[in-house]
């Protein structure tokens, strides 16, 4: 997982977002069946809402530890919400993609959300030295 593998906070969340991005770009016909379930379920099936909860609780959890190391003097509740900003970009990515966004409208997706993101790292630092 680019998530992981990347060699600090910030770069990790780099190669996550530029991993979602050529992943939709590479996709012929996209799909993502976490994705696609909640479109046609939502909540109301207590299976698909038990494993989209369960893959979500983990790359939450994942984005949370990699953002701690990126901004260590962020408080939680920032964390949490750069997380679900970063989830929610995943999920727009995918739809995006799916919905037959141009393959070069994509990076530029990736670089307006990253921008965000790195927007944010920076007023937190700001805030808490």
């Amino acid at each position: 997982m680019a998530l992981e593998s990347a060699p600090g906070g910030l770069a990790a969340v780099e190669a996550f977002l530029t991993r979602a991005v050529d992943q939709a770009r590479a996709a012929v016909s996209p799909t993502c069946l976490g994705v696609g379930a909640v479109c046609e379920f939502g909540r109301t099936n207590a299976e698909v809402v038990a494993l989209t909860g369960s893959a979500g609780r983990l790359l939450s959890a994942a984005l949370k530890r990699r953002l701690c190391e990126a901004s260590p003097k962020t408080s939680g509740s920032d964390i949490d919400e750069a997380a679900d900003f970063l989830m929610a970009t995943l999920t727009g990515i995918k739809v995006a993609a799916r919905a037959g966004m141009p393959r070069a409208a994509k990076p530029a997706l990736r670089r307006l959300h990253g921008r965000a993101f790195f927007v944010f790292i920076w007023t937190n630092r700001s805030i808490n030295e």
